[in-house]
């Protein structure tokens, strides 16, 4: 198995492996041959063997395709033959070749009228839309050349009149042969350029050596030059935008622009502009040069600001005229195009009932990262005409194998449009209007949406109808056409309906056919293949739609037309400001998968930042001086701290610092999670007590690093590529940070008169001031009186920089620790678990308010139920699955009423099955019953003994006859920990697993009494069993009769001899820990939750 790139990877859930074929380790290097499942050969770093069984199959090993000479080559035809070593003497040095003169351009349009040229490479390229360096064959050429001479234009004249001039200036100048790859010009797939556009292509994109200082280029508003203008006119403002556009298209101002004109920028100011940016250029530059240098003073590349369509279930239709356009309608970028259509050996084919297909074509769009998608499925199956036709023909199980297949396909790309949604982006949908499809829920769910809206190409006038808006059109005004049963070529009455959620794209094609064609051909008898492909009409109207939709955004967001020759990004403000803007995407929270507002994330960064420079965390120096050292990279960490109504993103930048060896030198502590609640239940003991909570901000940034690291700076932070940070203080992600801000807080709180515990190094205690405190992070939670309180928050704040985030000072005051909430009530105080785990897990099942709620997290399965051999799971349902597992577990520790059940459910994660996917649906479904559990802590006296519920389900798994240990810790009436687990031998008997549960709950209480210890409350431990049989063995000495015991559990006999253990008998009833040992009903688990405290709303 090969390690997918990072950039690939969706989510989560997605499987971060892929299935190869190990082929062999390149030589001085980490790099691996492997062989995909396609057979295509590629390099890999980081590989994991599968299981000796799983290792081998033919079948992948006969589907490989690559050779060594060519590891990528597609095609199942063998590898060259090994030919004879021939010794061929060193040649004479050559002169230097003379420069070529071009001939003449043969154009899109030319193509189109005058047909394809066979085995021609350009136009077999050109056709499908794919390109190609190479230029037309010599055939193709003569066979233009005979048709272009005479012709007005003059192109095949004015190409032998360069030849003659090149004759005539001596060997320097030579003729260019008719089939070399410069014959077309600078003919790039598409039209000809226009006149005033360079043909130049040794013109550097940047400015040279000697240019002025980009701080001196750039004046308060950046200006562009039209095309066909002098150096010193037509300039034409340009503002500050939310998104970059490209735009390389002449602006319409008739209904777009309005007032437009009236903003002028100086001739002087437009003088010096494009004197900067031509500075060093051998002849003027065209617009588009000139501006691409303006992307390169302002920090930007030309791909960052690039907008990209990509077509699914679809020949290049509209990707393939974006190609050939070559920016003429927008600058907009073509993308994959994911035909079923094209022949497979092309490598252009898709099958998307294959489920890896569907995860590679993922891979694709999340690459190319597309601004508009346009899908048009495949609609047999749902052609009401071919139904009603075939209805009574042939097998029925073949036309619902048919049906099936198609709601795949339409499932499939209704997804990637719910993700361009998501994404603030813009989908494309066509399918025939009288299609079955358009009734389909999940259609019809989409056409509901905010935002979305449907064009009838038909004679329905503008409606709207059950919450859907339609527009008329007709195909057959861009000259859609097909040819009759007689062989005429006549206009065709197409029936078809398109969805988008870009409403001026469909308005660019909602035109009306008036009428006057005396005759339209049918599309029956197979004739409406021919009606699939767009004429050339239809698609630049959809350009031109996607260009006004491009506008329809920017003038919106109350910005100015794009620039009109260049990709470009906002062009304003200084050179640090410039620096600052990035290109808008969408930023997802790192932790929950949801997307983030991107203007608080853009304030975030910038807020991170400012910190980094006020506590100095970094030196700039240059990169020569990180020479033989490593240097460290950095990436954004973006969450949001608060919730959906209350938003607080949070943007930390940290470094990618690989743990590459173990070394105890970097060791920190963390609190365990008890320790947490302790501090509330030491906060319960008295009324007047408060709890605080305060956060220090950027709380690494406080410890000085004690060693020298390199670091990659951020782009945001506008500095040049050629230096790099050296850490003066510890950065998030770098190994030793931890500790480093451990011994920091350690010192200051030490310095206050705090002391600090042994057992749990992250827990504090002030003797005289009765301040009780736990460390986690940069969260200090304490607990005291409310003098002693405001004490403390003003000496920590004074020793660093952070705030108080909360004090729960009377009923109903709350504050949030950990995703926790901890609220103070007039009963005392309650500590909830992230309502957003229970949540997702509920989304991810596929459940909403309307679905059935259980009871029960989980049930006990029938002897019938385990004869059945379960199946595994997909790999993406696999991945899926061990994701909410994971989920599940860490809810667990705050949920006892699930902790048998997700127990049970992370037995399965190494080969997850169909069976554990119904548990995990069966606890999403307990969840959306209770989503909400609360643990109660009420007002109390102080404790002598802190009490452990210990209890065992003896041979509780069928298949491997194992029991479970599960527990609970208690300080009087309040629940500090609870656990569960399998144990890890076999008991031969219900004593031997009481035992082993008793032993592991009497550690858990031994560890709890140290806690107490270290805060400055001493206390007991009593152990309550349900087993008289383990409480004899608890306070005897020895094995006794049961002589196989290990050694390892009679260590309790000791302690319970010596008094630091009371075991006490309780009866199996009142026990809560068999709430965490067996699955049980209802009743029983809401008196189980009532004896812990616990309140499930």
């Amino acid at each position: 198995m090969a390690r997918r790139p990072r950039a690939l990877l969706q989510g989560d859930a997605e499987p971060r492996w892929d299935l190869v074929t190990y082929l062999g380790t390149s030589w001085g290097s980490a790099e691996h041959w492997v062989a995909d499942a396609e057979g295509t050969v590629r390099k890999v770093r980081a590989i994991r063997r599968r299981p000796l069984a799983e290792r081998w199959d033919r079948e992948r090993v006969m589907r490989i395709t690559g050779v060594p000479d060519e590891p990528g080559r597609i095609g199942q035809h063998a590898a060259p033959a090994q030919q004879e070593i021939v010794v061929v003497p060193h040649p004479a040095d050559a002169p230097e070749p003379p420069r070529l003169t071009r001939g003449f351009r043969i154009e899109v349009d030319d193509l189109r009228a005058h047909g394809y040229t066979q085995q021609c490479p350009k136009c077999d390229a050109v056709r499908v839309g794919r390109s190609v360096g190479a230029g037309h064959s010599a055939a193709c050429r003569e066979r233009f050349r005979i048709i272009f001479a005479g012709q007005e234009d003059g192109r095949v004249e004015r190409a032998e009149g360069r030849r003659a001039d090149a004759a005539d200036n001596g060997p320097d100048m030579a003729v260019e042969p008719e089939d070399g790859p410069g014959a077309d010009g600078d003919e790039a797939m598409g039209e000809a350029a226009p006149e005033w556009m360079s043909e130049d292509e040794s013109v550097p994109l940047c400015p040279g050596e000697g240019d002025l200082d980009p701080e001196q280029l750039l004046p308060a508003m950046a200006v562009e030059r039209l095309p066909g203008s002098s150096p010193t006119q037509g300039w034409r403002k340009v503002g500050l935008r939310g998104r970059a556009w490209a735009d390389i298209s002449e602006d319409s101002e008739d209904d777009i622009w309005v007032g437009y004109a009236a903003e002028r920028v100086s001739v002087e100011l437009a003088g010096d502009l494009v004197a900067a940016v031509t500075r060093g250029a051998a002849q003027e530059l065209a617009p588009k040069e000139q501006v691409r240098r303006l992307c390169h003073i302002a920090g930007f590349t030309e791909q960052s600001s690039r907008r990209v369509v990509t077509e699914l279930f679809s020949p290049p239709r509209v990707a393939a005229e974006i190609r050939a356009a070559a920016g003429a309608e927008g600058g907009i970028e073509a993308g994959a195009s994911f035909d079923l259509t094209v022949d497979r050996d092309t490598g252009e084919s898709w099958n998307f009932l294959d489920a890896s297909h569907r995860r590679r074509c993922w891979a694709r769009l999340k690459a190319e990262d597309p601004w508009v998608v346009i899908g048009s499925p495949p609609g047999t199956a749902f052609n009401v005409i071919d139904y009603g036709l075939n209805k009574n023909r042939g097998d029925p199980t073949h036309q619902q194998r048919k049906m099936t297949e198609a709601k795949v396909l339409l499932s499939f790309v209704l997804g990637v449009y719910t993700w361009q949604m998501r994404r603030g982006r813009y989908f494309v949908h066509e399918h025939p209007a009288t299609a079955s499809s358009w009734t389909l829920p999940e259609v019809d769910t989409l056409r509901r949406a905010d935002g979305v809206f449907t064009l009838a190409c038909d004679d329905s006038v503008l409606r709207r109808a059950d919450g859907v808006f339609t527009l008329a059109c007709d195909d057959s005004v861009f000259g859609m056409r097909a040819v009759d049963r007689d062989g005429v070529d006549k206009p065709v009455r197409k029936p078809t309906l398109r969805m988008s959620n870009a409403p001026r794209l469909l308005r660019s094609l909602s035109f009306r056919c008036m009428g006057r064609h005396s005759e339209r051909t049918q599309l029956l008898g197979g004739r409406a293949a021919s009606a699939a492909v767009y004429p050339p009409e239809l698609v630049l109207a959809i350009a031109r739609g996607l260009q006004a939709q491009r506008e329809e955004d920017c003038r919106v967001a109350g910005i100015h037309p794009p620039l009109s020759a260049a990709i470009v990004q906002a062009v304003i403000g200084d050179v640090a400001e410039l620096k600052a803007v990035s290109v808008a995407k969408v930023v997802c929270d790192e932790y929950t998968g949801e997307p983030l507002d991107p203007e608080l994330v853009r304030q975030g960064k910038a807020e991170e930042l400012r910190y980094f420079r006020s506590k100095s965390v970094w030196e700039v120096v240059p990169r020569a001086r990180a020479a033989g050292r490593r240097v460290v990279g950095t990436r954004w960490v973006c969450s949001n701290k608060g919730d959906a109504e209350h938003p607080e993103i949070r943007c930390r930048l940290v470094c990618q610092e690989v743990k590459t060896y173990q070394s105890e030198e970097f060791f920190a502590a963390t609190p365990p999670i008890e320790s947490l609640r302790f501090i509330l239940s030491l906060a319960a003991e008295k009324f007047e007590r408060q709890v605080s909570l305060v956060d220090i901000s950027r709380a690494y940034f406080n410890a000085l690093i004690g060693r020298e690291v390199f670091v990659e700076l951020p782009s945001e932070a506008g500095l040049a590529r050629d230096v790099v940070g050296r850490l003066v203080k510890c950065m998030y992600g770098t190994r030793d940070a931890a500790q480093g801000w451990e011994n920091t807080y350690r010192r200051a709180l030490e310095t206050l008169g705090f002391w600090r515990g042994r057992a749990s190094p992250c827990v504090f205690s002030h003797e005289s001031r009765e301040v009780f405190l736990a460390v986690h992070g940069d969260d200090f939670f304490a607990t005291g009186a409310p003098d002693d309180l405001d004490w403390f928050e003003k000496a920590l704040l004074k020793t660093f920089e952070g705030k108080v985030k909360g004090r729960l000072t009377q009923a109903d005051d709350e504050l949030r620790i950990l995703n926790r909430i901890v609220r103070r009530t007039d009963a005392g105080y309650e500590w909830e678990a992230d309502q957003r785990h229970a949540e997702m897990l509920i989304k991810s099942a596929g459940l909403d308010h309307e679905s059935r709620p259980l009871s029960a997290p989980g049930r006990k399965l029938t002897s019938k139920e385990l004869e059945v051999e379960p199946e595994l799971l997909g790999d993406w349902e696999a991945t899926s699955f061990r994701a909410m597992a994971a989920r599940a577990n860490f809810l667990a520790s705050d949920r006892p009423d699930t902790a048998f059940a997700v127990k049970e459910l992370c037995r399965g994660m190494s080969a997850p099955t169909t069976r554990d996917a119904e548990a995990l649906k069966r606890l999403s479904r307990y969840l959306l019953g209770r989503p909400r559990l609360i643990i109660h802590f009420g007002w109390q006296d102080a404790p002598k003994f802190l009490d452990v519920f210990s209890d065992s389900d003896w041979a509780g798994c069928v298949r491997t006859r194992k029991s479970t240990s599960g527990g609970a810790l208690m300080r009087g009436r309040h629940v500090l920990r609870t656990w569960c687990g399998t144990q890890a031998t076999i008991a031969l008997s219900s004593a031997e697993a009481e035992l082993i549960a008793a032993v592991r709950g009497a550690a858990e209480g031994l560890a709890a009494c140290s806690l107490s210890e270290d805060l400055g409350q001493p206390c007991g431990l009593r152990v309550h069993v349900d087993s008289s049989a383990a409480i004899g063995i608890c306070k005897r000495t020895g094995v006794g009769k049961v002589r196989h015991l290990d050694t390892r559990l009679l260590w309790i006999q000791e302690l319970v001899r010596d008094g630091r253990i009371l075991v006490l008998k309780v009866a199996g009833t009142e026990n809560p820990a068999d709430l965490m040992t067996k699955h049980l009903g209802a009743d029983d688990i809401s008196a189980h939750l009532v004896r812990l405290e616990c309140w499930a709303r």
